[in-house]
């Protein structure tokens, strides 16, 4: 291909591209609102206490993220772990914090919630 057929070749790409682009977009747009719907609705069945509830929009959640972006499924449990996860980490911080205060009262309160916060990563791991 000689350098005058370049301009003429790089228009028909960006044109043949150009639709596929601004699609794209759109159904990021698309997911991410409903995503962000569903977890408004998974947080307000946290709080109300409903695990029925949460079990269904989690399972909706994930079959979302699905299909937006091609992701493998989960394992069943690995919400549940990320969450026990992150848990661990904010009762470490707490512990720390607890330390520097050097009340012992509450030192002891927060070694025992990251003892069972861990206990809980734990049995999750098997």
């Amino acid at each position: 291909m000689s350098l005058r057929h370049w301009p003429i070749a790089l228009l028909i790409g960006a044109t043949a591209i150009s639709p596929l682009a601004s699609a794209a977009p759109n159904a990021d747009s698309q997911c991410h609102d409903q995503r962000q719907a569903l977890r408004e609705q998974l947080q307000q069945a946290r709080l109300q206490g409903d695990k029925l509830r949460q079990t269904q929009l989690d399972s909706e959640l994930q079959g979302l993220t699905e299909q937006c972006q091609g992701v493998i499924a989960l394992h069943p449990h690995q919400v549940e772990y990320d969450h026990t996860n992150r848990q661990v980490e904010r009762r470490e911080t707490l512990l720390r914090e607890a330390l520097g205060t050097g009340d012992a009262q509450l030192i002891e309160l927060r070694r025992n919630q990251l003892a069972k916060s861990r206990e809980k990563l734990e049995s999750l791991r098997r």
